[in-house]
Protein backbone atom coordinates (compact mmCIF):
# COMPACT_ATOMS: atom_id res chain seq x y z
CA UNK A 1 0.00 0.00 0.00
CA UNK A 2 1.31 3.44 -0.92
CA UNK A 3 1.80 5.69 2.11
CA UNK A 4 2.66 8.86 0.19
CA UNK A 5 2.64 10.27 -3.32
CA UNK A 6 4.66 13.04 -4.91
CA UNK A 7 2.47 15.63 -6.62
CA UNK A 8 2.61 18.83 -8.63
CA UNK A 9 -0.43 21.07 -9.13
CA UNK A 10 -0.27 24.26 -11.18
CA UNK A 11 -3.00 26.68 -10.20
CA UNK A 12 -3.99 30.12 -11.43
CA UNK A 13 -2.28 31.93 -8.55
CA UNK A 14 -0.08 29.32 -6.87
CA UNK A 15 1.88 26.21 -7.71
CA UNK A 16 1.99 23.36 -5.24
CA UNK A 17 4.33 20.39 -5.14
CA UNK A 18 5.56 17.99 -2.54
CA UNK A 19 4.86 14.68 -0.92
CA UNK A 20 1.35 13.94 0.35
CA UNK A 21 0.49 11.31 2.93
CA UNK A 22 -2.21 9.00 1.55
CA UNK A 23 -5.32 8.62 3.72
CA UNK A 24 -8.42 6.44 3.22
CA UNK A 25 -11.03 9.21 3.52
CA UNK A 26 -11.21 13.00 3.50
CA UNK A 27 -12.68 12.90 7.02
CA UNK A 28 -9.26 11.73 8.29
CA UNK A 29 -7.38 14.79 7.02
CA UNK A 30 -8.12 17.15 9.93
CA UNK A 31 -7.06 14.67 12.64
CA UNK A 32 -3.93 13.62 10.74
CA UNK A 33 -2.95 17.28 10.25
CA UNK A 34 -3.55 18.15 13.91
CA UNK A 35 -1.42 15.19 15.00
CA UNK A 36 1.40 16.19 12.63
CA UNK A 37 1.53 19.76 13.91
CA UNK A 38 1.25 18.69 17.57
CA UNK A 39 4.22 16.35 17.02
CA UNK A 40 6.14 19.46 15.88
CA UNK A 41 5.08 21.34 19.03
CA UNK A 42 2.60 23.57 17.17
CA UNK A 43 -0.67 23.80 19.12
CA UNK A 44 -2.35 26.43 16.93
CA UNK A 45 -5.59 25.87 15.03
CA UNK A 46 -5.07 23.83 11.86
CA UNK A 47 -6.61 25.02 8.61
CA UNK A 48 -7.30 22.64 5.69
CA UNK A 49 -7.76 23.48 2.00
CA UNK A 50 -8.35 21.19 -0.94
CA UNK A 51 -5.84 22.44 -3.51
CA UNK A 52 -6.70 20.20 -6.45
CA UNK A 53 -6.52 16.75 -7.98
CA UNK A 54 -3.48 14.76 -9.05
CA UNK A 55 -3.39 11.28 -10.61
CA UNK A 56 -6.74 10.21 -9.19
CA UNK A 57 -6.24 11.76 -5.75
CA UNK A 58 -7.70 14.81 -4.07
CA UNK A 59 -4.81 16.81 -2.55
CA UNK A 60 -5.27 18.77 0.68
CA UNK A 61 -2.89 21.23 2.34
CA UNK A 62 -2.82 21.81 6.08
CA UNK A 63 -1.25 24.77 7.85
CA UNK A 64 -1.43 26.81 11.03
CA UNK A 65 0.02 30.05 9.61
CA UNK A 66 -0.57 30.96 5.97
CA UNK A 67 2.61 33.04 5.94
CA UNK A 68 4.74 30.09 6.97
CA UNK A 69 6.45 27.44 4.90
CA UNK A 70 5.24 24.74 7.31
CA UNK A 71 2.60 22.82 5.40
CA UNK A 72 1.54 19.19 5.48
CA UNK A 73 -0.08 17.62 2.45
CA UNK A 74 -2.56 14.75 2.34
CA UNK A 75 -4.02 12.73 -0.55
CA UNK A 76 -7.31 10.83 -0.73
CA UNK A 77 -8.26 8.63 -3.67
CA UNK A 78 -11.16 10.02 -5.69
Amino acid sequence: MTTSINFRIAGQHENHSGSATVLSTASQVKAAAENAFKADGDQREVKINKIGNFNGHQIFEAYTDSGSNDYYYFAVAE
